[in-house]
């Protein structure tokens, strides 16, 4: 049995500062369908959710981690001043239409506000009663059925704003009364300090070939034998010219030649050759 004409009490005081950013969300954000309502994925998770308590008599008070801003006004989500009073965030419903996750942003709120509702089967005439928040609209939450919640910073109901850009994670819990709690969210990831790359590894300078040794010494010994030759030829040329010029200029040879040829030897010799001249034994050849 449901009760009936119950109390939804929205008590949130978000943490902002201080709030670890890698609380999960329990719906990927990515494959939601958000209708009359900003897009909220960009938004940084500036909270997350400790539980949703419904308690007999139907009455649904949410609890954000760090919810207290009279306590630590300084972890507390900014303030914003649409046209109607200052706000600070706005609930958000996800409900399961045809399949796939469909929300918008409702009911608005700050610090230790209460607002009076229905239980979860009521939303249908209380939340999304209008074609505004089409295909929502008309569906009744049943006892049991997976429903999801989320705070987004500001007001965001209709998408009138203004907005703070900030909103908690995202959390399921089934349409029933009791306790939903959540874990805690895991701890900040410490971010590895970068490391500086190391210089590149320069490849040493190619070898050259070692340049091969050339033997002088065997070149040294022929160069000095063919010196040696060639003095020793030098100097036979030179005894050779020396003996020539010496008999050149000693007329005593031409007498002994000249006494040869008219020695009866010499005569004969050469009366011999002056008839085989004449006879055609010998020809002389003409001059070219």
């Amino acid at each position: 049995m449901r009760p009936t004409a119950l109390a939804l009490v929205c008590a949130a005081v978000l943490a902002f500062a201080s709030a670890p950013a890698a609380a999960q969300d329990m719906i990927d954000p990515a494959t939601i369908q958000i209708v009359d309502a900003p897009d909220f994925r960009p938004w940084p998770i500036a909270g997350h959710f400790s539980d949703i308590t419904v308690d007999p008599g139907g009455r649904v008070t949410f609890h954000v981690a760090g919810q207290n801003c009279d306590v630590t006004p300084t972890q507390c989500w900014p303030i914003t001043a649409p046209t109607t009073r200052p706000l600070q965030f706005t609930v958000w419903l996800f409900l399961q239409i045809n399949g796939r996750w469909v929300g918008s942003a409702f009911i608005p709120g700050i610090n230790s506000y209460n607002l009076s509702a229905n239980y979860f089967d009521t939303y249908a005439r209380d939340w999304y009663y209008c074609c505004a928040w089409n295909p929502m609209t008309g569906h009744v939450i049943q006892e049991g059925e997976t429903i999801g919640f989320m705070f987004g910073g500001g007001d965001n109901r209709h998408s009138e704003g203004p907005s703070s850009g900030v909103r908690s994670n995202i959390v399921t819990i089934s349409a029933t009364h009791g306790v939903h709690t959540f874990g805690d969210p895991p701890p900040p990831t410490a971010t590895p300090p970068v490391q500086p790359s190391p210089p590149p590894v320069l490849a040493p300078p190619p070898v050259p070939p070692p340049v091969p040794t050339l033997d002088l010494s065997s070149l040294q010994q022929s160069v000095s034998q063919l010196h040696e030759d060639l003095t020793a030829q030098n100097q036979a040329v030179n005894a050779r010219l020396d003996t020539l010029t010496a008999a050149v200029n000693n007329p005593s040879w031409i007498r002994q030649a000249l006494g040869w040829i008219a020695s009866p030897q010499g005569m004969m010799t050469t009366g011999g050759i002056v008839s085989a001249l004449l006879a055609g034994r010998y020809m002389v050849p003409a001059a070219k």
